[in-house]
């Protein structure tokens, strides 16, 4: 296999219906280098893995398979995956799940376009469609006010659709990442103590909210700010003293903040 410029980090757990499209969403890419997709299926029982051999027989030359011998659970299958693409050597990595998919074939080139111009920022992203199966209705991911974000932007707004993301390699992730409540917070924070964020104006996933779908993100409101503490807390060695002053400032604010909505002085 020729040496990778993207590896795609591929999780799934449980998506039949869906992994079909969302593998030959990132097999149709049109690049004018090298990528690789590397799969983690987290022990499927509902006929994932069969697909995904499938598929991977006829594309030995794009695909590496990363099946754990037993569940890992969501964020250690994706911790295994991450260092599998760091050791790959490719110098951009991106990211989807097995119930997403992409919508726009020349998704990566644009990215690693804007990215080799770029060489300050340590990401991009771009907007996405949220599908409800369950209601049979199409929403927006909300989008930031700039098309730079930095490191205090994605403190608590989180305005990021993973799905869409494509970074440089940064070498593995810290041993404290894979017990963040927020493992997609986690990765932007850490991300942007590198360099700036940069959105890219246009739609290029969707992502799938269905019964049995699983996310790393962190509910509205809920553990929030203890989440962010946490990861604060391991970040602090490594941030800039403006990161740092920013990070105590925001997790201050909404603390006091939720103490007032506590005692009914201000509105929920």
């Amino acid at each position: 296999m020729e040496n990778p410029f993207v590896s795609v980090l591929f999780i799934t757990y449980n998506h039949v219906k869906y992994v079909r499209q969302s593998l030959e969403s990132i097999l149709i890419q049109k690049t004018t280098f090298p990528f690789q997709i590397i799969i983690g299926d987290d022990c499927s029982i509902d006929g994932t893995r069969d697909i995904i051999s499938e598929i991977a027989s006829k594309h030995p030359d794009k695909i590496i398979l990363k099946n754990p011998d037993k569940n890992l659970g969501a964020a250690r299958n994706f911790v295994q995956l991450f260092e599998a693409c760091v050791d790959s050597k490719a110098k951009y990595i991106s990211y989807l799940e097995g119930d997403d998919y992409w919508t726009d074939e020349h998704k990566l080139q644009k990215q690693v376009d804007f990215m080799e111009s770029n060489p300050d920022y340590s990401m991009c992203f771009a907007k996405a469609q949220i599908l409800k199966e369950r209601k049979s209705e199409v929403i927006f991911h909300h989008l930031p006010e700039s098309s730079t974000l930095y490191f205090k932007d994605i403190v608590f707004t989180h305005y990021i659709p993973t799905l869409t993301i494509l970074f440089r390699n940064i070498g593995q992730l810290p041993d404290w990442y894979v017990k963040a409540k927020s493992g997609d917070r986690a990765l932007a924070m850490l991300l942007t103590t590198k360099g700036p964020a940069k959105f890219m104006d246009e739609f290029m996933g969707v992502y799938r909210v269905h019964e049995g779908g699983v996310t790393n993100t962190v509910k509205q409101n809920e553990n929030i700010n203890d989440d962010a503490y946490y990861i604060f807390r391991h970040l602090l060695p490594h941030a800039s003293l403006n990161q740092k002053i920013i990070l105590l400032y925001v997790i201050i604010k909404n603390r006091v903040a939720n103490y007032f909505r506590k005692i009914g002085l201000m509105r929920k």
